[in-house]
């Protein structure tokens, strides 16, 4: 699926996606400062992960669907 990268950098990737699925979820059923919390953890997240897909822009689109 990502041939051009390591093991390491795929798992990278897939917890990345894992954080944002679980975000998705969470969001829902959330009031705004948890959410803001979890907007706050994902952003942190990606950036650790460098998860280059998931850009700001689609983090505040989340955040503001979620509200």
């Amino acid at each position: 699926m990502f041939p051009q990268l390591t093991l390491n950098q795929r798992g990278k990737v897939n917890t990345c996606n894992l954080v944002v699925s679980h975000a998705r979820i969470c969001c829902r059923n959330l009031i705004m400062l948890e959410t803001k919390r979890i907007y706050q953890i994902l952003v942190f997240s990606a950036l650790t992960l460098r998860c280059h897909n998931i850009q700001h822009a689609h983090l505040k689109v989340l955040l503001q669907q979620s509200l």
